[in-house]
């Protein structure tokens, strides 16, 4: 059998073998397929039912950056290891992939992933010996790499699934020639008709079950209801129109399970907390478990082995928004207000949860952010509770996704009246500082300068505030080559510190080491050096000698004094700062051995031929060495 490449098998267990035989022969395999083609229930079963062949399994979500960092940190907590959140993502998985790769036999599943991912194989590292299993769309799939692709299922293995989803066998596990001839024959057709979708069935089946029609009154429906929904992308046939046979009977039966499903469609797909959907008491606490039942027993909400959470797949939920703006159901922003409120009283006792837990909440936050961007929210929860998720994602290093969410605060905040002037002076800084770092220097700048104006106004024109913003603002104009809008920021910053008598504060001294930079870019480097001078010297007793921005400051002074000719202060500087640079950042780092070639040069000029030479050839050692 050849199983290199595009392998269609069309009965699970056939699939599951398919798998198998594949990983025999590779470490590294490609589940691909359309969109509910039903890519993770199989790899789902594939780790219930090979469970003894492996030491370790893990299945990753990677279909947001929030679920991909929160699955990453549970699979590294579960096996104690240690969680870095300095580094990169991909530094972190890099954690898991070592270990998992120490193991005998291991598995890693990454799922929903939208974009070309493999571990790559170098010299300075082991081949992968672990089983990686990576699911993606067909088109997403590299074609010189092992791949199972599914298709639909065969019609007699679709057949069964709609009649054990509609309860229709006598038992679950019954076969499905235990059904009558005309029921099978009916429920052939039904599968053919949907092209085995798998999961176009289970919205039939769950249909069935709930209506209690026919099998062949479902198949005339099916055939002549005029749908009205269109799925985008590459949805499977027919299930826009089982999708919106289950939808117009839930308007019609239970409009309060349409609100709850609503609801669901704006938030991620992933572990939606059943908490956020509660009314509140506890008696429509029960009412919606029990529309949750309903919804789940419809196909069209699933529940998760964490019984307090619920998943939903995006095709039904693209479907579900379809429909209810067609139909013209309660608008998002009556369904999103209580949602949001119960965000916001849930912020306080997230402090307390593990990062996983807090990443998908605030993954449900940004879907709704995003959702919603046509819908005007005023209440002052829904900004709250953006900010939050912002200044999360921030910390994770995820600063767009951080900035989208601080702006949609912001736009909340200065539409409602009773919001303090401080509050949006200080999300306007916050936002100029994540597009600075984003680098959008132009809106930084922008941004910079209404929040000064606004925390002139409200903190006084000396607060020493304003002196931090000002030297910020000073770094866009640089950032942009506005040279001299930049100066006069530092400038500014100088003259109102010595008015404050703020010498000793850190944006003083800053300021000062930013204008120098500037004034070495402009060629003034007699004024660079006079600036420099001072700011050694405060940070040097302030920070302390061995400090990361003392010793770069005085390396720059060296630079500056050796560009002036101004031998034994270079000297000085290097024989201060290259110890503890050396120190921090290793005798073979690029930086070192720059500094150390200037260092010798100066000692050259001194005439102390000697100490230079020694220098030059330590140099000289290291890059043969790693040359």
């Amino acid at each position: 059998m050849n199983v290199s490449n595009a392998l269609i098998f069309n009965r699970q267990k056939g699939r599951l073998q398919a798998l198998e035989t594949i990983f025999q022969q590779d470490n590294r395999v490609f589940l691909t397929g359309n969109d509910g083609a039903g890519k993770t229930t199989l790899a789902q079963e594939y780790m219930r039912c090979f469970a003894d062949k492996y030491q370790a399994m893990i299945r990753i979500n990677a279909a947001t950056d929030e679920t991909f960092l929160a699955d990453l940190c549970e699979a590294l907590q579960r096996f104690s290891l240690p969680v870095d959140m300095t580094g990169s993502v991909m530094e972190i998985f890099q954690t898991l992939h070592n270990y998992l790769n120490e193991q005998s036999k291991a598995l890693l599943i990454l799922d929903h992933l939208p974009f070309r991912f493999a571990v790559q194989d170098s010299p300075d590292q082991q081949p992968l010996r672990y089983h990686f299993l990576l699911i993606t769309h067909t088109a997403g799939a590299p074609a010189e790499l092992p791949r199972l692709d599914l298709a639909g299922l065969e019609a007699r293995d679709g057949a069964l699934l709609v009649l054990r989803q509609a309860g229709l066998l006598a038992e679950q596990d019954a076969l499905l020639d235990t059904a009558g001839n005309e029921v099978q024959m009916d429920a052939l057709e039904l599968a053919r008709e949907m092209q085995g979708s798998p999961i176009a069935l289970r919205l039939a089946g769950g249909y069935l079950r709930q209506v209690g029609l026919s099998i062949r009154d479902y198949l005339d429906l099916f055939r002549e209801y005029p749908v009205r929904l269109q799925l985008h992308g590459n949805g499977p046939q027919g299930l826009d129109v089982a999708g919106e046979l289950s939808l117009a009977w839930l308007a019609r039966t239970h409009p309060e399970a349409l609100a709850i499903l609503w609801m669901c469609a704006l938030l991620s797909p992933e572990a939606i907390p059943i908490a956020l959907l509660d009314q509140g008491d506890e008696e429509k606490a029960e009412q919606t478990i029990e529309t949750i039942q309903l919804l789940v027993a419809l196909g069209l909400l699933n529940k998760n082995e964490d019984r307090s959470v619920l998943s939903m797949h995006p095709l039904i939920q693209q479907l579900t928004r379809q429909f209810c703006e067609l139909d013209e159901q309660p608008q998002p922003p009556e369904l999103l207000e209580p949602v949001l409120r119960r965000l916001r009283s849930l912020l306080s006792t997230l402090s307390d949860q593990a990062l996983p837990a807090r990443l998908r909440i605030a993954g449900h936050i940004r879907q709704l952010a995003t959702q919603c961007k046509q819908w005007k929210l005023t209440i002052t929860e829904a900004a709250e509770v953006f900010g939050w998720a912002a200044t999360l994602l921030w910390e994770q290093k995820m600063l767009s996704q951080a900035e989208a969410l601080l702006r949609r605060a912001l736009e909340i905040w200065e539409k409602v009246p009773e919001i303090s002037q401080i509050t949006i002076v200080t999300a306007l800084e916050r936002l100029a500082t994540l597009n600075g770092q984003l680098g959008n220097y132009d809106e930084a700048e922008s941004l910079s300068q209404r929040a000064i104006v606004g925390m002139m106004a409200t903190k006084g024109l000396n607060h020493p505030d304003v002196l931090l913003a000002l030297n910020q603002l000073g770094q866009y104009y640089a950032a942009q080559n506005k040279q001299n809008e930049a100066k006069a920021s530092y400038e500014k910053v100088i003259e109102m510190g010595e008015m404050l008598k703020l010498r000793q504060h850190p944006v003083y001294s800053t300021a000062k080491y930013n204008l120098a930079l500037l004034s070495i870019e402009q060629g003034q480097f007699g004024q660079a050096e006079d600036l420099l001078l001072r700011v050694c010297t405060v940070w040097s007793h302030m920070l302390g000698e061995h400090n990361r921005s003392t010793v770069e400051a005085r390396l720059k002074l060296a630079e500056v004094a050796a560009r002036l000719k101004h031998w034994e202060r270079a000297n000085s500087c290097y024989e201060q700062a290259l110890p503890p640079y050396e120190e921090e950042l290793g005798k073979e780092n690029p930086l070192v051995l720059n500094h150390l070639g200037r260092a010798a040069m100066a000692l050259f000029q001194l005439g102390r031929l000697e100490e230079a030479k020694r220098l030059w050839l330590r140099v000289l050692a290291v890059n043969a060495q790693i040359g």
